[in-house]
């Protein structure tokens, strides 16, 4: 009997690759190992779609219209993309482009591939930015860089590549099979055809051939002696315009380290997960012809479809969807094949109970955003010795093992081991499909008040297993049901840490086989971490619990309250970073001084350069966090290669000495010890704009002046490094946790140190000076009169005053000066964007709502 085909719907399809031209889809159609049959869209996606699937992926392929070109194009098209197949993961866009030959022997033919440096996301857009007064354009933002699924992959496949040659000349052999027809134009055109001219040469006519043009200023390469295309990896620059000036691609390749221009990508990466491959096609100079993109569109198609080969199916299938209604996998309302549930189903399986609502009630801590934000800092090809390490594996594998404890030194890597670890048990578990590891987390980072305390983290721990428990059975068991309605439902009672706990074992029973990864215990205050210990060996009081769940703790070799987690239990198995770590901030060193490099060369003497990497890998002592630190303080402060000899003898010693040396740096400017105060004791990570907008604004001044607002890298280079723009979120945070403990210590200099409540009321009354400055320039700007009432204005200042006398300073620290997003005035015109600085008190809060409509 005849098989019947499967009746493929949209929400199988995970993968979109983006085209922008005809012979490009053409060259991803041919990839595919099977074309499946066309679906009907909505009305308003004006998109054609071809559908198949590649090494068992189910991919459609979209193209832009006809003639239609530029990152506002490619947006649209991602967007009409993610609302007609909610399943999509991730994108793929895949196509021709420029070279810039300046930065590496590329030929035409050749691929390129977005890869992030430290800093940039793998695409730059060159022409986003502003004119300031001098005419000078300063280029600013940032793009997102790929998911860690793709990065991961294509770091697979490079290493690959290392050992073995590429497939793509047996896929295009393969699709020659298939596709005779394509044979005269997606083939190799000939290394005589590949020419490349002087960048200061332009074409002699207006004709597309290059007959005319003098071949005598032609660059000499030398012959490769074979025609297998290379892969490239690094800066792809992205604008809405064709670049076809041989100088001004060196100029902007040698300022950002560019492999290649194309038009299309930057309107993809801040919204849609996306990846950027490229063959090349020509030389993005005037020279620039269509002989060779036919040939380029199929090496960048074969590369993709090589890469694919490297993701599992399932990797894919559970990554979370970044669609508008992304938000539906983080709650628990997406089925395990990634199929939305509605909210119908969810009253039919749970009729008491809302499942997002229960969610959202139990804990606000959204590990995988902290996990994708951890995760992204591992540079590819590090902590490998971890996941190969014997204890692991043993750890990992045997039933009479539960218990692993990963020790290190502050700065050491602990927390990316950690991250890394997660991705490594979902990474098995997708590998065997018998091997079912859920993956449960918490990474302790002071982000918010309260984030450090044992409750907050054993809610969080509830909230991951509620939602994997409702995930895999569709229905709570009666008594989980139960409890988690008495607490979590609306007409709950508030859980105190002993009702958290009975929850917790609760959860804990209906959930075999389960992995917990707690990072950084240490960094909890003695009662808290006595707390969470205790339930941790009272839950894992042997090598081998009886439901077969493991834990692995991550924490400084001493533990508050206690000497070290193996004196507390003793049957833990343990892994430490000392010695471990070498390869690794070797690695971290190279990569580290050549993307600082790309922006600024240190020194011209090669010999000198092995020298800090030398005394750097030797001084180190296991940590990344002080090489970090002094990498910074070369590049910020040595411009002679004498000033860098001069600096490597006089190198601080530990991470306290390197901060003392950063603080002494900025002791004298008053505003670097506002970021850092800011970054101190906001209640949330403060976005860029945000921190920038505080900074600006003084005690001392009568009305808000925009021209005081400095510029992002001043914000971020006038506190040496000790705080850090993180490319995941836009927010600055501290380049360590244990910078805020330093400067809170009575180690820091005088200049530097602040105590926290002296700190906290001068951020007080800047917030409520700020608000209250505010509201008097939006009522002249936007004409709103019941803003300009001096009566209301008074009433809210005694309101405050009310406060302060009626809650005292500490409690009045943990209200005031929480960001709260911009919103709409009631003409319903956006508000300007310094109400991100708002108060939350009890009164005051009702006094603004009523003065302000937020949205």
């Amino acid at each position: 009997m005849a098989t019947i085909p499967r009746i493929h719907r949209h929400h199988d399809y995970t993968i979109a690759w983006i085209s922008a031209l005809p012979l490009e889809m053409a060259a991803a159609a041919a990839m595919l190992d099977e074309r499946h049959p066309d679906l009907p869209t909505d009305l308003s996606d004006n998109n054609s779609y071809i559908f198949g699937s590649i090494h068992g992926h189910n991919v459609v392929i979209v193209c832009l219209p006809a003639g239609v070109y530029g990152t506002t194009s490619a947006a649209v098209i991602a967007s009409q993309v993610q609302f007609t197949f909610r399943s999509i993961r991730f994108g793929l866009m895949v196509g021709i482009g420029g070279a810039a030959p300046s930065q590496g022997d590329i030929r035409l033919g050749d691929v390129v591939v977005s890869q992030p440096t430290r800093d940039y996301g793998g695409i730059v857009q060159y022409d986003y930015g502003k004119t300031l007064s001098n005419n000078r354009f300063e280029r600013t933002g940032m793009l997102n860089k790929p998911p860690s699924v793709l990065l991961t992959a294509v770091s697979k496949l490079q290493a690959e590549h290392m050992v073995r040659p590429s497939n793509i000349p047996t896929i295009l052999s393969e699709m020659i099979c298939r596709y005779p027809k394509m044979k005269d134009k997606f083939t190799y055109r000939g290394a005589e055809q590949d020419v490349l001219f002087e960048p200061d040469y332009d074409h002699e006519d207006s004709g597309i051939s290059c007959a005319n043009c003098d071949f005598g200023r032609r660059k000499s390469r030398p012959d490769r002696g074979y025609d297998v295309p290379v892969v490239h990896y690094g800066l792809i620059a992205s604008a809405n315009q064709v670049m076809k000036n041989g100088r001004i691609r060196d100029q902007l390749a040698n300022e950002f380290g560019i492999l290649c221009f194309e038009m299309e990508a930057a309107g993809l990466m801040d919204n849609f997960p996306c990846l950027v491959i490229r063959g090349i096609c020509d030389y993005a100079d005037s020279h620039k012809n269509k002989q060779w993109q036919e040939y380029a569109a199929a090496t960048a198609a074969a590369y993709t479809k090589e890469l694919l080969s490297m993701i599992h199916t399932k990797q894919v299938v559970d990554m979370p969807s970044p669609h508008v209604d992304s938000e539906l996998a983080q709650h628990g309302l997406m089925t395990p094949n990634g199929s939305e549930t509605s909210a119908g189903e969810i009253s039919k399986k749970s009729p008491h109970m809302d499942i997002v609502q229960l969610l959202e009630r139990i804990s606000n801590y959204d590990h995988d955003k902290v996990h994708r934000r951890l995760a992204y800092k591992r540079l590819p090809g590090t902590t490998q010795w971890f996941l190969n390490h014997a204890t692991f594996k043993a750890w990992l594998t045997r039933l009479d093992q539960s218990s692993l404890w990963c020790s290190g030194k502050i700065g050491s890597g602990k927390t990316i081991i950690a991250a890394s670890v997660v991705e490594a048990v979902k990474y098995r578990a997708l590998e065997n499909s018998s091997c079912h590891c859920p993956t449960v987390f918490f990474y302790c980072e002071n982000e918010h008040s309260g984030s450090l305390q044992a409750s907050y983290i054993l809610a969080s721990l509830i909230k991951q297993l509620a939602q994997l428990l409702y995930e895999s059975h569709q229905v709570f068991p009666p008594d989980v049901a139960h409890e988690l309605e008495r607490f979590f439902g609306r007409d709950r009672r508030v859980p105190d840490y002993d009702d958290l706990q009975e929850i917790f074992n609760l959860l804990f029973s209906y959930m075999p086989n389960t992995i917990y990864v707690l990072d950084g215990l240490d960094a909890l205050e003695q009662q808290e971490c006595q707390k969470m210990l205790l339930l941790i060996r009272a839950t894992f009081s042997s090598a081998s619990p009886p439901n077969g769940s493991k834990i692995m703790l991550v924490s400084r070799n001493h533990v508050p309250g206690y000497v070290n987690i193996a004196t507390f239990m003793p049957w833990a198995l343990r892994i430490s970073t000392f010695n471990h770590v070498t390869q690794d901030i070797e690695f971290y060193i190279k990569a580290s001084i050549d993307d600082k490099s790309m922006l600024r060369k240190l020194t011209s003497d090669c010999s000198l350069l092995e020298e800090i990497k030398r005394v750097l890998l030797t001084e180190a002592s296991g940590m990344f966090l002080w090489v970090y630190l002094i990498l910074e303080i070369l590049w910020s402060t040595c411009f002679t290669d004498a000033e860098v000899r001069s600096a490597l003898r006089r190198l601080p010693k530990g991470l306290k000495e390197t901060y003392r040396l950063c603080t002494q740096r900025i002791a004298s400017d008053p505003r670097a010890a506002k970021v850092l105060k800011w970054v101190s004791f906001a209640t949330r990570p403060l976005h860029i704009d945000e921190l920038k907008e505080a900074v600006a604004f003084d005690l001392h001044d009568t009305r808000w002046d925009h021209e005081k607002v400095p510029q992002d890298e001043f914000v971020l280079g006038c506190c040496a490094n000790l705080v850090v723009q993180d490319p995941t979120d836009g927010c600055v945070r501290f380049a360590h946790s244990s910078v805020k403990k330093f400067l809170l210590s009575h180690r820091a200099d005088h200049e530097t140190r602040y105590l926290e409540s002296e700190a906290r009321g001068n951020l007080q009354w800047s917030t409520i000076l700020f608000v209250r400055k505010s509201l008097a320039e939006i009522a002249s700007e936007w004409e709103l009169e019941h803003l300009t009432d001096d009566d209301a204005i008074r009433k809210f200042e005694r309101e405050f005053e009310n406060e302060i006398t009626l809650l005292g300073e500490a409690e009045l620290a943990d209200r005031v000066g929480q960001p709260r997003k911009s919103g709409r005035l009631p003409n319903g015109e956006l508000s300007p964007s310094f109400l991100l600085f708002n108060v939350e008190l009890p009164n005051v809060d009702r006094l603004m709502l009523s003065l302000l409509t937020l949205k």
